[in-house]
């Protein structure tokens, strides 16, 4: 046991954690009021009409959609209140507000078609075709099983997506017993990893995945790797577990989309892949935290943007998930225990060096993140 730990062993849970989390902001030296200013000034595209609209939804969800379907990536939008300690859970209220602003609409496949927006009734409106959830964090795969048993959309899990999918499902049957579950095909990450991987049983977007390292710092070293086999709803945060992470490649339209929603150490699995991409949604959560150094930030850098070759980058995952999606409009609020503004800085002066547009991505409004851009020779 580390000194640190002996030291604040005898404190209570509450107040370990509350001392983590400050720790973790002293050490990193937040200031965040530029970064607070320069995140509102977001992306401003219009959504397509005729090919991909991406709408962002804080963290690393999306909902990815063409003409012909919808794809939800994580779909974590409950975004409750844990403090570290509260015991949470997917807050349905807040999952159907923004299934109906979506217009989020059960596969196809869905025995039940009730209890959805009205516009699923037209057969030419998208359908909901595949769930992927990055990694099992409850701000990532918190909301997945419960979008999945209303959809019976296909769903990629895991170990510990699979428990969370059977927690979820019982604990709907307490809170929400006139719910019919249904079941969609189950899709093992497994199965679609690998050198080549494999491409995910989609029609409109060519997906693949890839698996890349979660960022380890002072926090989700707390977090169990895998979901353990009692897990239950409500529960804490430390229980639901990583599992595997994955990045994810999108190509349509002869475009290329590189989704990292972890900012851990990548290593070589683009180089490898012969991975391109025109844009990138790069998490920066956890990228300052601790004792991080500038040369760590320049080195994810390299491994993601500069090796696939992307000219446009979103910054996403630093945003504070336990306050709510803003309305129209509105905006979102880093965390407060991360230097991010530091990150910023050292991250525009490598994509101004390299000629690639850093960017923030609008949220909760689809938007077409290819707009103006020309596509390179190598895509």
């Amino acid at each position: 046991m580390s000194f640190f730990s002996k030291l604040i062993s005898p404190l209570s849970s509450r107040c370990r954690t509350v001392l983590l989390a400050g720790v973790v902001c002293l050490v990193s030296a937040c200031d965040n009021t530029e970064f607070i200013e320069a995140s509102k000034g977001v992306f401003q595209a219009p959504a397509s009409k005729t090919s991909l609209s991406v709408t962002f939804l804080g963290t690393s969800s999306f909902l990815f959609q063409t003409p012909q379907e919808q794809v939800l990536i994580d779909g974590y939008v409950s975004r409750v209140r844990h403090n570290l300690v509260k015991r949470i859970a997917p807050d349905l209220a807040e999952i159907h507000k923004w299934i109906e602003r979506l217009q989020l609409c059960k596969a196809h496949a869905a025995k039940d078609k009730r209890d959805q927006p009205d516009i699923c009734a037209d057969t030419s409106h998208p359908k909901l075709s595949l769930i992927l959830t990055l990694h099992g964090h409850y701000d990532h795969g918190m909301d997945a099983p419960y979008i999945g048993g209303w959809s019976a959309a296909p769903m990629l899990r895991d170990l510990s997506l699979d428990r969370q999918w059977d927690a979820t499902k019982a604990y709907i049957s307490d809170v929400r017993p006139s719910m019919t579950w249904q079941s969609g095909p189950r899709l093992d990450v497994a199965d679609y990893v690998g050198t080549p991987p494999r491409r995910l049983p989609v029609s409109s977007m060519d997906i693949r995945l890839f698996e890349t390292a979660h960022n380890e710092n002072i926090i989700s070293r707390r977090i169990k790797h895998v979901t353990p086999a009692d897990f239950e709803f409500p529960s804490r945060i430390w229980d639901m577990g990583e599992g595997t992470a994955v990045s994810a490649l999108i190509k349509t339209d002869g475009k290329k989309i590189l989704i990292v929603g972890s900012s851990g150490n990548v290593g070589t699995v683009f180089k490898d892949n012969a991975v391109k991409a025109d844009v990138v949604f790069l998490s920066i959560g956890g990228l300052g935290a601790g004792f991080a150094k500038p040369e760590m930030w320049t080195d994810y850098w390299n491994k993601t943007v500069r090796q696939v070759g992307a000219k446009r980058v979103f910054m996403i995952h630093w945003d504070e998930h336990q306050d709510r999606l803003p309305d129209a409009g509105g905006h979102l609020v880093p965390t407060f225990y991360e230097p991010h503004e530091k990150v910023f800085t050292h991250l525009q002066h490598l994509a101004q060096s390299q000629g690639v547009s850093l960017r923030f991505p609008p949220v909760g409004r689809p938007f077409d993140p290819f707009h103006k851009m020309v596509s390179g020779p190598h895509r």
